[in-house]
C-alpha cells in the first residue's frame, strides 16, 4: 500500500507498507508487533515503531493496481452494468492520484514520478473497462 506516514516527531514519509491481501491496515496497527516494515520511495527499508506514528493516510493499493488481472478489482470498483457509476468512480480515483496533486516543495519528487506511473495504470485499467463495455453493447445489439 502506498501511503503517507506522519510521525509524532513531525517527520512525513511517503512509501509502502507491506500488508497481506487478506489484511487491513487497522489489523496491522492493532496486532502484537511493535514495529511495521516500511519502504520509502527511495527504496530505504525501515522498521517504524508503532508508538512513533501519528497518522497514516492510504494513497492507493499499489499491489492490486499493478498486479490485478480484473480491471474492476484492480481499481477497487464493483463490477456493474452502470457505466456512468464506474466513470464517476474513475474520475474520483484519478483526481485523488493525479501527479499534479503531489507536486511542490512539500512532496518528494519521487512521489510525483510514482503517481504518474499510478495514473498510467489507472487509465489502462479504465480503458480496458470501456473497451469491454463497448464490446458487450455491440454483442447485445448484434
Amino acid at each position: 500500500m502506498l501511503a503517507r506516514l506522519a510521525r509524532l516527531s513531525g517527520e512525513t514519509l511517503y512509501g509502502y507498507f507491506f500488508i497481506a491481501r487478506s489484511s487491513r491496515m487497522q489489523d496491522m496497527l492493532n496486532d502484537e508487533r511493535g514495529f511495521l516494515p516500511f519502504e520509502t520511495l527511495q527504496g530505504e527499508l525501515m522498521m517504524i515503531s508503532k508508538h512513533t506514528i501519528s497518522d497514516i493516510t492510504e494513497i492507493i493499493n499499489i499491489t492490486a493496481l499493478e498486479h490485478g488481472i480484473n480491471p474492476y478489482t484492480s481499481l477497487g470498483f464493483t463490477p456493474t452494468n452502470n457505466f456512468s457509476k464506474t466513470e464517476r468512480e474513475y474520475k474520483q480515483l484519478i483526481l485523488r492520484c493525479h501527479p499534479d496533486r503531489y507536486k511542490g516543495a512539500e512532496y518528494p519528487e519521487e512521489l510525483h514520478e510514482r503517481m504518474d506511473s499510478v495514473c498510467q495504470h489507472i487509465n489502462a485499467h479504465f480503458n480496458q473497462i470501456k473497451k469491454e463495455g463497448h464490446l458487450l453493447k455491440v454483442a447485445s445489439h448484434g
